[in-house]
């Protein structure tokens, strides 16, 4: 799976132990990788039954937009990390 969407082994077993957040553009390419909608790979094939069962799509778009707010967050705050990594590094 790493492979197939484009990141490292080490970063796979990140993103599945839950050390590092899952961003949009994986979330896609494993979506179509495995033959899945963007809503199962988040919430789970159950997301079908769910909208069956009646929650409204417009809480699961909701919830999808939030996970995308925060793991763009998530990015900006380790560019940051590795920039302030990087002056300490030559202040040293």
């Amino acid at each position: 799976m790493a492979q197939l969407i484009g990141i490292s082994r080490q970063a796979y077993i990140n993103l599945e132990k839950g050390k590092t957040a899952l961003i949009n553009k994986q979330i896609i390419k494993m979506a179509e990788k495995c033959g899945m909608t963007e809503e199962e790979i988040l919430f789970g094939p159950e997301t079908t039954n769910n909208r069956q069962s009646g929650i409204p799509p417009s809480l699961i778009n909701a919830e999808h937009q939030h996970i995308v707010t925060q793991n763009r967050l998530i990015d900006e705050l380790l560019m940051r990390i590795d920039m302030l990594t990087t002056k300490n590094t030559q202040l040293k």
